[in-house]
């Protein structure tokens, strides 16, 4: 199985979670490739990086920031282009909101999965107009592929903001459910996981 990972480090939360999982994933024979941004990562992430190329993992940079702007559109076609080069993947999972908005507007057949780390709609300090947008975003994109939400405070806003529940997965962080092998995965290909929101 080649699986591509798709995030921004940005949060340490998200970054250790992928190591995690990338390294877990890495010990069980999978072809694993991962696009992150070079300028968001910390010394941390820098040296288990190191540790996994020597295991064969696969890092590409891209850049990728967390504002929205017109250089979105570069990393998008960017992330793009290195999919089309480099595939096919039998899953592409994006973390965060950033990765997760540029790799599932990507026009091409993908298996994708994606892991938000908390919703930007959860941000309460968003006025109800930027509330409103990203509702809509979310709705659209999550259209796409599966998502997995890894707490019950993270469920339940899907739920709220009208995700479609038979799409949405909840696995918990630490759970071995999806970081030892490709079984996982290949179940959530088929929307088959432990559980369902």
């Amino acid at each position: 199985m080649k699986i591509l990972i798709v995030h921004q480090p940005g949060t340490a939360g998200v970054a250790r979670h992928v190591l995690d999982l990338v390294s877990g994933l890495s010990k069980s024979n999978i072809d694993v490739w991962v696009i992150y941004s070079k300028d968001e990562t910390g010394s941390y992430y820098r040296q288990s990086m190191d540790s996994l190329k020597q295991r064969g993992v696969k890092f590409k940079d891209i850049p990728m920031r967390r504002s929205i702007g017109f250089y979105d559109f570069i990393s998008y076609l960017k992330i793009m282009r290195f999919i089309l080069e480099n595939g096919p993947f039998d899953i592409v999972h994006s973390h965060a909101s950033k990765a997760g908005a540029l790799t599932r507007l990507i026009p091409l057949k993908l298996n994708l999965v994606y892991s938000p780390h908390a919703y930007v709609t959860m941000n309460k300090s968003l006025s109800r107009f930027a509330s409103l947008f990203y509702t809509h975003l979310e709705k659209l994109l999550s259209m796409r592929g599966v998502t997995v939400v890894t707490s019950i405070k993270e469920g339940k806003e899907a739920v709220r903001i009208g995700l479609n529940h038979n799409k949405t997965h909840l696995i918990y962080h630490g759970s071995e459910s999806l970081c030892c092998d490709s079984v996982s995965y290949t179940h959530l290909r088929a929307h088959e996981t432990p559980e369902h929101l």
